[in-house]
C-alpha cells in the first residue's frame, strides 16, 4: 500500500513539474500597439545585434485580410542591428479575432532600413537598442558569454 502511495505521489509531482512553463514571457508596451517580450531578447553573433519576440495588435480595424479572414494580431521573431538601424522579421504568425492562427511563416521577407521615429517598428528598435532595455537588463543576471 505504501509503495502505491509513493508511486502515485511521484507520478503527480512529475506531472506538476512538467506543467510549469519553461520560459517566462514579459510583454512590454513599446507604442503603436506593439509589444516586446523583454525576456526573449538575446544578443546576436555580431556586436550590437539582437533577436527577440514581438507582437502587434490592431485596435480599431484589422491589419489586413488573408484567405478571407481578418488579421487582428501578428506575433513574430525579429532581428535588429542597432548600429545600422536595420530590423528584419525572421518569422511570424498572424491571428484572427478569436486568436486562431490564420497563417504561419518562417523566413519572412519584411525588412526595415534606416529606422527613425517615422517608421512603424521604431518603438521596437528604440526599446532594444536604447535605454529602456539597458535599464531592464541591468537588474538581471546573464551568462558571462553575453558580454
Amino acid at each position: 500500500m505504501l509503495k502505491k502511495v509513493l508511486n502515485l505521489m511521484l507520478t503527480l509531482s512529475i506531472i506538476a513539474g512538467m506543467s510549469v512553463p519553461a520560459m517566462a514571457v514579459s510583454w512590454t508596451d513599446v507604442g503603436r500597439g506593439m509589444y516586446i517580450d523583454s525576456d526573449s531578447i538575446k544578443p546576436g553573433n555580431t556586436y550590437g545585434t539582437y533577436t527577440f519576440d514581438s507582437k502587434a495588435q490592431a485596435t480599431n480595424a484589422p491589419f489586413e485580410t488573408i484567405n478571407g479572414r481578418k488579421i487582428w494580431m501578428v506575433q513574430g521573431n525579429l532581428y535588429v542591428d542597432c548600429r545600422s538601424g536595420y530590423l528584419k522579421e525572421r518569422s511570424y504568425k498572424a491571428y484572427d479575432a478569436n486568436n486562431n492562427v490564420v497563417i504561419s511563416k518562417k523566413n519572412s521577407v519584411k525588412e526595415w532600413f534606416n529606422i527613425n521615429a517615422n517608421n512603424k517598428p521604431y518603438g521596437l528598435y528604440a526599446y532594444v537598442c536604447g535605454e529602456p532595455y539597458q535599464r531592464y537588463r541591468a537588474g538581471r543576471y546573464y551568462p558571462s558569454w553575453w558580454y
